[in-house]
């Protein structure tokens, strides 16, 4: 009977052959790789290049931009926060700290509203409203609440839990901050912020991807949320592992995720499963103790080993193990470990102990702990030897060492400062000894030379990167440290990816300097790429102006993307795949009411970013402006647009600057000299802009200016513009 790796590999490579390496292949476990490889090398019978391997918690991590930090350390700082609520020591606190933060951990990955969870207790009463409909399992958890409800008649214990579950709210919350500035994150936190932004559809996939998602059962709501972004986002096949008499069952609970699954996830092909219902062969062996069961666990495995023998010549022969990696071992108390390899016959061979091997039963730890205790035990056979001098130096010794190691692990572990938060600049090429300097300044640290020692021992030197970071006196040296390594930049570097933020009303001449300047191509490659590369997915672009860069004027969207280095066209096509994704199908309805092409409502956009300062009204009163102007030719300025924005746009093109600004230019742009829109966009506009653009206020206004409040004011005739630039409120800008 083949299993269901065996027949995921076979249809994977029926399917794709070798090009099966061009695939990333996501399982539950690491584990489950390798039985995958070795049944995909039987299957292929030759040397193949694997597929990629991933698992949830790196997608996970791609997607939300968070890192997964230690455990010893997220419960370090877990403590911190939980200490300002409560006085508990760190030793009781750990044991106890490690399960809050599980449960923290669940929460987020099943997205629990967590202000609901917590909710004070006091508040039992609107539960005990209505509790008709509830089972008698459900009214036993209830009766526990309930008896938290009065406090006079609390025991101590009781009033311990209640003062706890009431901070358990604002512990959570403000762990979750806590972490995010330190640049961590637990599993929960990552995954949720990726299942956020998935739902926002605040991200997308660089480059086209192929997934191929095996042996999962039981999904959190963030797997879910992940798994449906990979069915429409990326080609991504399904396979589930599940027996048919549970799945095709309703009233079997054990299939109720398959179902769910199955449904939600179609499978790429279905494996057909049977085999609750065969045959099979169960033996009960009663036991009087946990050694028994492991001597007839033995016996029972050296039975098979022989039956196998009987059954295949190679077995028998020694070519092939007596038992392989379909036959497993399941204990139900780890204890049991030792006693069954003791207990195993020498002729079945290898084993493979899933679970581990406690390090604390090797012979080696034994060794060292015996090393140690004969070190301890030692005797000195010098008779002359001085026992009050070396007591006296030990005692010395040891107060001088003491005293100088509670200095410096204080420093190490940034315990007894005082609270700073300060921002550090690290500059490109400076040394270490140049930020631990800054460091003690600001008084985040004592000793410079300690703090040099420590990040050249641990090799973490090389994890400062320059930029600006905000850091805080309560962060230890590894803290520190981390705190200024950009590990998004570096994920990037390693991946060939670069970050770049194309700010609201570049145009395509800066943005192309601008990805020049951060290795995404060249000046040449990427004019080439705007110029003439033909984007046919892209119908708005203007295929008329194929070989001019102005074609791509407006469609660059501005926002912070990834880009791959070294490739203009991706590049370019990543920021019109942007601005097509902002488009949405309501807007582009709208649009075509509107009686404006998506390209006239993009260059009038264009102005209003160019135009405004502050908020989307403000955006809004500008385009109401701009729409009076040009559908009334009578109107003040007779349908003239007298955009200033666009003679600078026209003055750029011809390589002049501002200084050279006149409302007689000859170009297409100037909208003093030409009615209507000018003849295109003049840089790329912000959504706010483009929504401005569609969804203008409805006004009786002609007439803006900037005043030294900060704000434009509107007004309806020329002659009240007049009057506020004459006036002292006016902000010239020369």
């Amino acid at each position: 009977m083949k299993g269901f790796l065996e027949e995921v590999a076979g249809d994977l490579y029926a399917r794709y052959g070798e090009g099966l390496s061009e695939r990333a292949v996501l399982f539950p476990s690491r584990r489950a790789r390798l039985f995958f490889v070795d049944a995909l090398t039987r299957i292929a019978g030759r040397p193949m290049w694997q597929p990629e391997w991933v698992t949830v918690d790196d997608l996970m991590s791609e997607i939300s931009g968070l890192h997964a930090g230690d455990r010893v350390r997220l419960i370090t700082e877990l403590y911190k926060v939980y200490s300002e609520f409560h006085t508990e020591p760190f030793d009781k606190f750990y044991f106890w700290g490690d399960m809050l933060l599980t449960d923290f951990d669940t929460i987020d990955k099943y997205r629990i509203d967590a202000q609901m969870l917590f909710r004070n207790i006091s508040e039992i009463k609107e539960i005990e409203a209505d509790i008709s409909y509830l089972t008698p399992a459900q009214l036993q958890i209830l009766s526990f609440w309930s008896s938290l409800g009065e406090e006079a008649d609390l025991s101590e214990e009781k009033r311990r839990f209640l003062a706890i579950w009431k901070t358990l709210g604002p512990v959570y919350r403000k762990f979750r901050r806590r972490l995010a500035s330190l640049g961590i994150a637990y599993n929960g936190m990552v995954q949720r912020a990726a299942a956020d932004r998935i739902a926002e559809g605040a991200f997308a996939f660089p480059e086209p991807r192929r997934y191929v998602v095996a042996g999962f059962n039981a999904l959190s709501e963030c797997e879910k949320q992940l798994f449906k972004f990979l069915a429409v986002a990326a080609e991504t096949d399904f396979y589930w592992d599940y027996d048919a008499y549970y799945k095709d069952n309703p009233e079997q609970e054990a299939g109720m995720f398959v179902r769910s699954n199955v449904a939600l996830f179609p499978p790429r092909t279905e494996f057909a499963h049977d085999n609750m219902r065969g045959e099979k062969e169960v033996v009960s062996v009663a036991a009087v103790s946990n050694a028994v069961q492991c001597k007839y666990a033995a016996a029972i495995l050296a039975d098979l080993a022989r039956r196998r023998a009987q059954e295949d010549p190679e077995v028998a022969a020694g070519l092939k193990p007596a038992l392989g990696k379909e036959t497993a071992v399941v204990l139900t108390d780890e204890n049991l470990l030792l006693p069954l390899l003791y207990a195993l016959p020498a002729d079945i061979g290898r084993v493979n102990v899933t679970m581990g091997f406690p390090l604390r039963q090797s012979l080696a730890y034994t060794f060292v702990e015996r090393l140690v205790e004969l070190q301890n035990h030692r005797r000195r056979k010098n008779k002359k030897f001085n026992w009050g001098i070396y007591i006296a130096c030990v005692v010395l010794g040891s107060v001088v060492l003491a005293s100088l190691g509670c200095l410096l692990a204080n420093d190490l572990c940034s315990l007894n400062k005082k609270d700073v938060t300060v921002t550090i600049e690290v500059t490109e090429g400076e040394t270490l000894g140049q930020v631990a300097r800054q460091l003690k300044q600001e008084g985040l640290i004592n000793y410079k030379w300690f703090f040099k020692l420590y990040a050249n021992i641990t090799g973490d030197k090389k994890l400062i990167d320059p930029g600006s970071y905000e850091l805080t006196s309560d962060m230890d040296y590894r803290a520190l440290i981390r705190g200024m390594h950009d590990y998004e930049a570096a994920k990037l570097k390693q991946e060939g990816k670069v970050k770049v933020t194309i700010p609201e009303g570049y145009t395509v001449q800066e943005t192309i300097e601008l990805l020049a300047s951060k290795g995404v191509g060249t000046v040449e490659e990427l004019t080439d790429a705007c110029a003439n590369y033909p984007f046919e997915d892209y119908t708005f672009l203007d295929s008329s102006k194929l070989g001019d860069i102005s074609r791509m004027e407006g469609f660059l969207y501005p926002d912070t993307h990834e880009f791959y280095t070294g490739k203009a066209v991706l590049a370019i096509d990543t920021l019109l795949y942007a601005f097509q994704m902002q488009i949405s199908e309501q807007m582009q309805a709208d649009i075509q009411k509107s009686g404006y092409s998506l390209s006239e409502i993009i260059t009038m956009a264009s102005m209003i970013e160019k135009e405004s300062i502050n908020d989307d009204a403000e955006r809004k009163n500008i385009a109401s402006v701009l729409y009076n102007r040009m559908n009334n030719s009578s109107g003040e300025t007779a349908g003239f647009l007298q955009v200033d924005a666009t003679i600078d746009y026209a003055l750029k093109l011809q390589g002049k600057d501002h200084s050279s600004f006149t409302t007689s230019l000859d170009s297409p742009y100037n909208t003093y000299l030409h009615k209507g829109l000018p003849a295109g966009p003049i840089c790329s506009p912000s959504l706010s802009s483009i929504k401005a653009a569609i969804y203008p206020n409805q006004t009786d206004y002609y007439f803006y200016a900037l005043g030294k409040d900060g704000v434009h004011h509107f007004f309806k005739t020329y002659a009240e513009h007049l009057n506020f630039i004459n006036s002292s409120d006016y902000q010239s800008i020369g």
